[in-house]
This record gives C-alpha cells, structure tokens and sequence, in this order.
C-alpha cells in the first residue's frame, strides 16, 4: 500500500523530506477454512464499493477456479463469492474495468485461446452475463490495456493470435454496445503488451510494455479523447517537450 495523500513529500528538497511516503506491507486475513489467492500474475482487479475484486490469473486459471476473491478494504480481510448467471471460465492477460455496477472483462486467455469477447459481473445481482456487441469487433487479443472515460471502453495494443504486438485503439460503448476502430497510432509509438493504461486530464496515457522479447520500452504516450491525436512524450529516456506536459 502506499498513502497517495503523502506523495507531496516528493516535492520538497530532499533535506526537508519526512520520508512518509513509503510503500507499505499490508497484512491480510482469510475468512475460516479459505486459502488467500496465493502468488498469481496476469490477473485483473477492480474496486467496488470498498471491496477489491480479483478476477482470473494464470495460477487460478490453472486450478480452474471459478469463485471471485475480493479483499475487504476496511476489514482487510479475503473471501470469496460463488457467482450466479452464466459460467465463465478463468482467464489471464485480459482486463477488467468498472462502470457503474458492473465489471466488464475483454479478451485474454481463455483455455489456450485469445478471445475478442466482453463478460460483465454485475455486483448487485452477483451474476456474470454476456454482453452482445454490434460493430466491427477488434481481432482477439492478450496483454492489452483498458480504461473507461466518459461511459467507453478504450482498448490498446496487445498481442493477436499469432503473438504479434498491436498498437490499434477500440472504444466501445457500453451503453450502446457500439464497438469503433479509432485514429491509427503513429510509427513512432511502437506496438506493444504488457503496458499500463490510464485517464489523466482527459488524455489515455501509455507506459512502457513490451515490444520484443529483449526489448521492453520505457516511453510514455497519450491519446487525447477531445482531438482524437496521439502524442509521443517521452521516448529512450529523453524527456519531449510538448503542449501537454505544458498545460498539465
């Protein structure tokens, strides 16, 4: 864990830091008779409602487990649920996004195979559901990354069927069920998976990932929702100035 509220420690000269901004190990309980998730990668979580939500992995997968691990944030302690409507099947390298009630879930590995599908836990009712789709459907994917911004889904990059990397850009729509292809990613942002996504300022910011097996970037980029433009902020370690890093 690590206290967000003592980041500003890391604006004052090093001499008059309070070095309280630290990560923390947080010791966690089980509920009687369950075993904690356990070590796990390529899994995906969400938080709702103080609740932290665990979904797939490649260690879980392997066991076939069925059941959603949430960690209580208030109690810090895990259990379980048995969710209701369809059977879905565990998977890892997809992701999990919240919007309103639901977690919705694209793509990854499923029993050997990369998928293009959408399923959504709905946390009132605790049940899965399938989510039909209308539109030009992105090509199956792992390793990609997703955030919602203004009731979309945006998806990028990843690794298709024959594990080559993407640097495409989806949106779908989750009231409307709409996916769209969205502007072509510059030449100079190199396909990747196994990078981070995230919202800031109205912009999805890209980090690093992977390109080849031996080369792993360390670049950062950003697509803006409002112009619809790609932008390259930082690249082999040298900082670009631009418009963005300016006004932010």
């Amino acid at each position: 864990m690590l206290d967000l509220e003592d980041l500003d420690d890391l604006n004052m000269q090093p001499e008059d830091r309070e070095m309280s901004c630290k990560w923390h190990q947080v010791d966690t309980t089980t509920r009687k008779g369950l075993k904690p998730p356990g070590s796990i990668s390529h899994h995906s979580s969400v938080i709702h409602n103080r609740k932290m939500y665990l979904f797939g992995g490649n260690t879980r997968c392997a066991e076939e487990e069925h059941d959603i691990y949430f960690l209580n944030l208030d109690t810090l302690q895990w259990n379980t649920l048995k969710p209701n409507g369809i059977k879905v099947s565990c998977r890892d390298e997809h992701t999990s996004v919240l919007h309103g009630d639901k977690m919705y879930v694209f793509g990854g590995f499923d029993r050997g195979e990369r998928r293009n599908t959408i399923v959504a836990f709905d946390f009132k009712s605790e049940s899965w559901g399938e989510v039909e789709a209308t539109g030009k459907m992105p090509p199956p994917r792992a390793g990609h990354s997703a955030c919602v911004y203004n009731g979309k889904m945006y998806v990028f990059g990843g690794k298709d069927e024959d594990n080559m990397k993407l640097r495409d850009l989806w949106s779908f729509d989750l009231e409307a069920r709409v996916w769209a292809q969205l502007a072509s990613c510059p030449n100079e942002i190199e396909p990747r998976s196994g990078h981070s996504a995230c919202v800031f300022d109205h912009h999805m910011i890209i980090f690093a990932g992977i390109h080849e097996i031996t080369k792993e970037l360390d670049d950062l980029a950003c697509f803006s929702f409002a112009s619809g433009k790609w932008d390259h902020m930082f690249k082999a370690g040298k900082e670009k100035s631009n418009s963005f890093m300016h006004n932010t």
